[in-house]
């Protein structure tokens, strides 16, 4: 704040010079200079402090702080803020459209998984599995994201079965995807496991999926890791 004595200001008046310095300090002005600004701004309105017994003269006038208004909010030319306002315009336009198409995308139905493009990750000893480890990853997010949406529904105690199947599947997919991912001894062994977990949530989610969009979903992509679980295992060996 300001050097000297401001003992006779009142809170308000400091909060508006302080305000005042802020406004000119965003459009460029030195901190010291939009001090000095601010409080002149404030003597010129109130003929100095308020507090009782400070001999303030006169009553205010708001002519100052009208003119530091207006010299902010003409900055610009006419011109310059016509450009601005369509460009504003234009912008919420793209994000408009953005979000139309990309509702379109969510809400579409899905004829096949995905590329996730784990194999950018995968070496040479384990790119067999591929395919299986991306359904892997793709059935343990569809079923984190069922269990939570169960818990939204009215009648939770419907869905009890459903979210507990949720969890132990994607657990399931969770360590079949971290064993194929390392080239683990026990991955076919932890595929399969997968397999009839993924079986079981899918026959459950199938039993909702007529009410609950989330549970169709899930379905789907426990019946997709399903099938490439028993096709990894059955290529390793059985």
């Amino acid at each position: 704040m300001p050097r000297g004595d401001k003992s006779s200001y009142t809170d308000k008046q400091e909060r508006q010079a302080q305000h005042i310095e802020q406004g000119y300090e965003s459009r460029g002005v030195s901190e010291h200079e939009a001090e000095r600004r601010a409080w002149a701004t404030v003597n010129a309105e109130a003929h100095g402090g308020k507090q009782s017994g400070s001999g303030r003269r006169g009553g205010e006038n708001h002519e100052p702080s009208r003119r530091g208004g207006e010299k902010g909010s003409h900055s610009q030319s006419r011109a310059e803020r016509s450009r601005a306002a369509k460009k504003g315009w234009e912008t919420r336009r793209r994000h408009g459209e953005w979000r139309v198409s990309h509702y379109a995308a969510l809400t579409e139905p899905r004829t096949e998984m995905a590329a996730i493009e784990l194999e950018t990750y995968l070496r040479d000893s384990t790119r067999a599995y591929h395919a299986c480890l991306e359904a892997c990853v793709e059935c343990m997010v569809a079923c984190e994201m069922c269990s939570d949406a169960c818990l939204d529904e009215p009648n939770v105690r419907m869905m009890v079965r459903c979210i507990r199947l949720d969890r132990d599947c994607a657990a399931a997919c969770a360590a079949a995807a971290r064993a194929m991912a390392r080239g683990g001894p026990l991955a076919v062994e932890l595929c399969r496991a997968c397999a009839e977990a993924c079986a079981a949530c899918a026959e459950e989610c199938e039993r909702h999926a007529a009410e609950h969009d989330h549970c169709r979903i899930c379905a789907e992509a426990c019946r997709r890791c399903e099938r490439e679980c028993r096709t990894m295992a059955g290529a390793a060996g059985g």
